[in-house]
C-alpha cells in the first residue's frame, strides 16, 4: 500500500497517512489475463511438451553431437590462440564430460 508521509512545521513529529487504492479497470484485465493464461493457454503448452519431448532425442540428436563436437574444437583453438603461454607450458587438454 503506498504511503504519505506528513512533516508538521518545525516539529520533530512525524506522521504517517496510509491511502487505499481503488481497484482499477487494468487490475481487473491482468487477473483476468493471468486466469486465461493458466487454465487455458498453460495446459495446451504442457500437452504439447508431453507429445514432443520424447520426439527429440530421435529427430535431433545427431545435430546436438556434431555442434558439441564443433563447439569444442572451436573452444580450444580459442585457448591456443588467446593464450599461448598456457599451451606452452601446461599443454592443455580437453577431457569430455
Amino acid at each position: 500500500m503506498p504511503t504519505k508521509t506528513i512533516i508538521l512545521n518545525h516539529s520533530p513529529l512525524v506522521h504517517t497517512v496510509t491511502t487505499r487504492r481503488l481497484p482499477l479497470f487494468s487490475d481487473f484485465l491482468r487477473e483476468l489475463l493471468r486466469f486465461v493464461v493458466l487454465v487455458f493457454i498453460r495446459p495446451v503448452l504442457l500437452a504439447l511438451r508431453a507429445v514432443f519431448s520424447p520426439l527429440y532425442k530421435p529427430l535431433f540428436g545427431w545435430l546436438d553431437g556434431r555442434l558439441l563436437s564443433k563447439d569444442e574444437e572451436n573452444f580450444e583453438k580459442d585457448i591456443k590462440q588467446n593464450l599461448p603461454w598456457l599451451s606452452k607450458s601446461m599443454e592443455p587438454r580437453l577431457f569430455p564430460i
